[in-house]
């Protein structure tokens, strides 16, 4: 509608009657809960291609880079003392990991 007054005022004379068709497609929107595991789908998990850490934190992201830079062969969605250990070293100041689990839901 904007745009059509503006076409309007840089003067073509030309005057809008009405509207012809209209479509409006609306879905429920569902966010999802606040929380750093969620299960994945059967159809997903049934692949066994990814690896969904179980974590109890807002810290999934520092879970997930640190269980890439050291795979684990057994339980590797577990996080366990020497992931604990490893994560330690890695430096995640300046990053609200709070802020990264809202935004990316």
């Amino acid at each position: 509608m904007e745009r059509l007054a503006n076409f309007q005022k840089s003067g073509s004379n030309w005057i809008f009657n009405s509207v012809v068709s209209l479509d409006i497609h609306t879905v429920k929107y569902k966010p999802l809960k606040v929380s750093s595991h969620i299960p994945l789908p059967k159809v997903l998990k049934g692949k066994r291609a990814i690896i969904n850490l179980q974590n109890n934190d807002v810290q999934c992201f520092k879970w997930s880079i640190t269980q890439a830079l050291n795979p684990k062969d057994t339980n590797p969605q577990r996080i366990d003392n020497e992931l604990r250990e490893k994560a330690e070293r890695c430096n995640s100041t300046g990053i609200n990991f709070f802020y990264l689990l809202e935004r990316y839901r």
